[in-house]
């Protein structure tokens, strides 16, 4: 995404380098249709890192014991997974090939059935793969850099100049307004995750899915 959108280079006949802003965002739509039009559902998270770091260990112990978010994302996004498939479905997880994350990724993986053995047999497998030979972690590779630069933007006021393939994929799409794909989304800034800290801390527990907050029921981009 991030090559696609420097609008000094050409990526196909369709996107001829020179293209405006609105130019090349008008020829992503069809990708965000795509999206859309084969997937059942988005879940969206976005944590300040700057915010997760302050956290406590304490804290980041009820979290998944983790200093990388990317972690807590995975999780979480596990955990909604098994809330939302049907007891006789199993799931394959396909991750991006990263040197820094894979490995502890596959372990919370593993770490995961000891906190709930009862969804051992649902979570089949993982694997990693270059996005560049895999079609569907391109579309996953969209969706992280819109999210990102809305992150940014409800974070630290930083302009978001693709917010309108943001907004056309997550909320005004056909399929995305219709229902037919629900998107989920969390964008947890630092007095955020200030917050949740102070609630575990509180109440000993962790929220045990996304829907769990009036705010993160809000399909799209918040």
């Amino acid at each position: 995404m991030a090559r696609v959108l420097q609008l000094s280079q050409a990526n196909g006949p369709k996107m001829p380098s020179g293209q405006s802003l609105d130019e090349r965002i008008d020829a992503l739509l069809p990708f965000a249709d795509c999206i859309n039009d084969n997937l059942e559902i988005g879940l969206v998270q976005a944590w300040d890192v700057k915010g997760y770091n302050k956290l406590s260990m304490e804290v980041k112990k009820y979290l998944g014991g983790s200093h990388d978010p990317y972690q807590l994302a995975f999780i979480r996004g596990l955990l909604e997974l098994k809330n939302y498939t049907g007891k006789e479905d199993v799931v394959n997880v396909i991750c991006d090939d990263d040197e820094v994350t894979a490995w502890d990724t596959y372990m919370h993986f593993r770490a995961i059935f000891r906190a709930f053995p009862e969804i051992k047999d649902r979570f089949v497998g993982i694997s990693f793969a270059k996005s560049q030979h895999y079609t569907p972690l391109q579309a996953a590779d969209m969706v992280a850099f819109l999210v990102r630069r809305e992150a940014a933007a409800c974070f630290w006021n930083k302009p978001n100049e693709y917010k309108r393939l943001g907004d056309y994929l997550m909320t005004d799409s056909k399929a995305a307004s219709q229902g037919v794909m629900r998107w989920y989304s969390v964008f947890a800034d630092e007095q955020r995750l200030a917050n949740l800290a102070n609630d575990i801390l509180n109440a000993n527990a962790v929220p045990a899915t996304l829907e769990d907050s009036p705010e993160s029921q809000k399909p799209g981009v918040a």
